[in-house]
């Protein structure tokens, strides 16, 4: 029961890891793509790991975190662009304002 459990996680995480990415590289050349889902694909894919039977495989929980756009590196960009860009966006709408 364990392992069916952990199959059906490990695969709508790799859905959701391959639809975010799906959405951040659409994003990024500028078209429409939608909002990913942020923390999903990454907190199903490490409890998929973690229920994984063989224990083996247990302190590889973490990299799904790490792949899943939805986790480490979209909250890394988010952090990015609020602090960077939108920082800088405002900057040049002070130095713009008559």
């Amino acid at each position: 029961m364990l392992l069916a459990l952990s199959i059906v996680l490990a695969l709508l995480s790799a859905a959701i890891i391959v639809d975010n990415w799906r959405r951040a590289i659409r994003g990024a050349i500028g078209r429409p793509s939608g909002s990913w889902s942020p923390l999903l694909g990454g907190v199903l894919g490490a409890a998929a790991i973690a229920l994984w039977p063989r224990h083996d495989i247990g302190s590889w929980w973490w990299v799904p975190l790490v792949i899943d756009f939805g986790s480490l590196p979209g909250l890394a960009w988010t952090a990015w662009w609020l602090l960077v860009i939108r920082k800088r966006q405002s900057d040049d709408d002070r130095n713009a304002a008559p």
